[in-house]
């Protein structure tokens, strides 16, 4: 459900490539767009509130129904010397990915981990600096994704998202 007493909805959460706008004439209704690269699409709701349940359901087709989101900091690169943590913005979903953009807004898409894919799930060395409290991601391929969290709290709800996702969870759980 839509709460439309929001007239400030925010546009930060919809993708970059759909807008809106709440101005209603004669001739154009509540209208939104979705652009892709060789077409934009125009399309309008009878009403605010119609705009915004497709809206809504438009961020969820694009990102899935989000778990869990936040900042973090993750390792980037995989040796010694490339070895580097970089701020980004993490939003696992529904359907088993956890994506990484460059900010809040999701603008800067910059890749995902199939949670499918991992192995295992652990609470990794707690650093005294800005990195914080690490949590490791392995995966069966022999790869191990490091995430560093704010604090303890954080943590542990990442590692319990994540864990409830993990394949061989969903096995037992049913």
């Amino acid at each position: 459900e839509v709460d439309t007493t929001d007239k400030q909805h925010d546009n930060d959460a919809l993708p970059e490539f759909i807008t809106y706008n709440l101005q209603s004439s004669e001739k154009k209704s509540f209208t939104f767009q979705i652009i892709s690269p060789n077409r934009t699409f125009t399309l309008a709701a009878i009403s605010e509130l119609d705009l915004f349940k497709w809206l809504q359901f438009l961020s969820i087709c694009v990102f899935g129904a989000v778990i869990k989101q936040g900042y973090v900091k993750k390792q980037e690169g995989a040796t010694a010397v490339s070895k580097s943590w970089k701020k980004r913005y993490a939003v696992l979903n529904e359907y088993c990915q956890l994506k990484w953009y460059t900010d809040h807004r999701r603008n800067g898409y910059l890749g995902f981990i199939d949670v499918n894919t991992l192995s295992s799930i652990s609470n990794g060395k707690t650093i005294a600096s800005e990195l914080g409290y690490i949590l490791d991601l392995y995966t069966r391929y022999g790869n191990v994704w490091y995430v560093g969290c704010k604090d303890e709290k954080e943590r542990e709800d990442w590692n319990s998202k994540l864990t409830d996702l993990l394949p061989q969870k969903k096995t037992y759980d049913k």
